[in-house]
């Protein structure tokens, strides 16, 4: 089964259609016509220049066929739709009018969308028209009395009204009046009309048999027109040059990023057609131009990529929908903004210090697959340029390290808690090293005076610090039996945060079985408590809160 196609594919098929049909390729208009229709079996339009098509490449009989079961399959769903589909029918009453004519049905349905529409004057000149088809003359002037002067169907009415009368001059003036702006698709029929009026009499041409399979298509065909009119707006331009509508943009908070620095990107989706001579408002959203969620991926060189994960190349990093408002009018830009410290790019900003990395950030709007297993922006002219960033490696010399362990022991809570990530990662680094886990070389330093500084944290005054101190020791291969039992020893701190990041910690390298069985039922924080029912295999635990009401108020005496 073919896949379905997009909104912008179906626009350049349309286009193409039209380029087929009108330049005689009708070979080619038959096969796109038949693309579109298997994913739009009901576009009357599309049927008739496919019928079209089919007559003009000598087989009038499948396009009678076509034409006949589309008007069939319209009727079909018409008599079932509940509520009645009264915008469809409007439709088809038109095309029964001035596409395939066919007059007994035109006015069948002409009828019945103005008995349940009879305010809406477009069914009102609708109507009219298909009562002047049939003859009924007096109806038909009856109600272009009261219908839209300047509707251009009422203006076709008025002509045939005329016309039946023997007035051509009035007919003529009536076509003539006719805005060609309001006529749109039915501008060309309009002057067509008028040229053969105006023609002296010896040279009219003997009208064609009511009873022919196709109509022969006129000098200026309708279904040309009709689909010329669907691609003279800024839809068509919008095919064409997008980025004269839309453009986004991607912003970073800056270029070289040391360890432990938080990463902030801004995107932007603008309507940029304020530039031009004619601005559009643009509406967003599913089956729109743009439909704006926004792929977040991050790519780093697979040489480097390798210490990270072993996913080399573009990854995922979030999924966001940047719509604030449906429509977004010229001039008017929507925004979201990220922290993209997270995923693997978490472990590259917190990890691996002595290693440079460079880092592509992509953003893509109204991704699609691109078949070969990763995604690419639907509209590629509107998509925000990549922006590449550097996160420096660390150099651990003796300066440096020197100042990071004055910041460590004398620092404040904020640049003890920075000092205490930076010595862990050296840390993690150097077992990485031992191991042989690491494709680059790392300076020695001095572990176990490190370990040391990182563990007199522990018993700091602010709960902060000796809360992410313990979240440090997390990663670090296992320590001396003193460093287990300072650990321990803050399971019984004062501030929750800190025995939520223990008990966090500890999890993995120590049997807190027996701990939690007893502390799960004297912890007062919910948090906490919720950790130690997960770490101990428990489902959810739901306390019931009795509700006590209020005695009923006595009645008055």
């Amino acid at each position: 089964m073919e896949p379905a196609l997009g909104e912008l594919e179906s626009e350049i098929l349309f286009k193409q259609l039209l380029g087929a049909y009108s330049g005689k390729l009708y070979n080619v208009s038959e096969s796109i016509a038949q693309t579109l229709l298997a994913n739009k079996p009901d576009d009357l339009l599309v049927q008739a220049l496919l019928a079209k098509s089919l007559q003009n490449l000598g087989q009038p009989d499948q396009a009678r066929q076509i034409m006949d079961q589309a008007v069939k399959s319209t009727r079909e769903y018409l008599a079932a739709a509940q509520p009645p589909d009264y915008e469809r029918e409007t439709e088809l009453a038109w095309f029964l009018c001035f596409i395939d004519p066919q007059p007994a049905l035109a006015l069948e349905h002409a009828v019945h969308v103005h008995a349940g529409q009879s305010e809406d004057p477009r069914n009102k000149s609708i109507l009219a028209y298909a009562l002047a088809l049939n003859g009924n003359v007096d109806q038909a002037e009856t109600l272009l009395k009261t219908a839209d002067p300047n509707d251009p169907v009422s203006a076709f009415g008025w002509a045939k009204v005329h016309l039946a009368r023997n007035d051509t001059a009035a007919a003529l003036q009536v076509l003539k009046n006719m805005d060609p702006a309001r006529a749109g698709i039915l501008a060309p029929q309009s002057r067509e009309l008028i040229a053969e009026l105006e023609k002296p009499t010896t040279e009219t041409a003997t009208a064609p048999a009511a009873d022919s399979a196709v109509p022969p298509a006129p000098a200026t065909d309708i279904l040309v027109a009709n689909m010329e009119q669907r691609f003279t707006n800024y839809d068509l331009q919008m095919v064409e040059q997008p980025a004269k509508f839309a453009q986004g943009s991607l912003k970073v908070n800056k270029d070289i990023f040391n360890l432990a620095e938080p990463l902030e990107c801004t995107l932007y989706l603008a309507n940029v057609s304020d530039a031009q001579k004619t601005p559009v408002p643009l509406v967003l959203g599913p089956g729109c131009f743009i439909d704006p969620h926004v792929l977040l991926m991050a790519e780093v060189p697979a040489a480097q990529n390798r210490a990270v994960s072993p996913a080399a190349g573009t990854s995922l990093l979030a999924h966001r929908y940047m719509m604030a408002s449906p429509v977004l009018m010229p001039g008017r830009s929507v925004n979201i903004r990220e922290i993209l410290t997270i995923s693997f790019l978490h472990d590259i900003f917190y990890d691996y210090p002595q290693r440079e990395f460079k880092i592509t950030i992509h953003a893509l709007i109204d991704p699609i697959p691109d078949g070969r297993g990763g995604y690419v922006g639907k509209v590629a002219e509107i998509q925000p340029r990549p922006v590449t960033i550097t996160r420096r490696a660390f150099v651990p010399d003796p300066d440096k390290m020197n100042f990071q362990m004055r910041l460590l022991r004398q620092g404040s809570p904020a640049e003890r808690i920075n000092a205490t990530q930076l010595f862990a990662a050296l840390l993690r680094e150097q077992q990485l090293a031992q191991r042989g886990q690491i494709d680059y070389a790392v300076r020695k330093i001095d572990t176990a005076g490190i370990r040391q500084a990182l563990f007199s944290n522990l018993a700091h005054s602010d709960f902060r610090v000796r809360a992410w101190t313990v979240y440090a020791c997390r990663s670090l291969a296992p320590g001396t039996e003193q460093e287990q039992a300072r650990l321990t020893e803050l399971l019984s701190d004062p501030h929750w945060f800190v025995r939520f990041m223990t008990l966090y910690t500890l999890h993995e390298v120590a049997d807190l079985s027996e701990y939690l069985e007893w502390a799960s039922t004297i912890e007062e924080n919910d948090l906490v408590k919720r950790l130690m029912q997960w770490q101990q295999g428990k489902p959810w635990q739901i306390e019931e809160i009795p509700l006590q009401m209020p005695a009923a108020a006595s009645p008055p005496k």
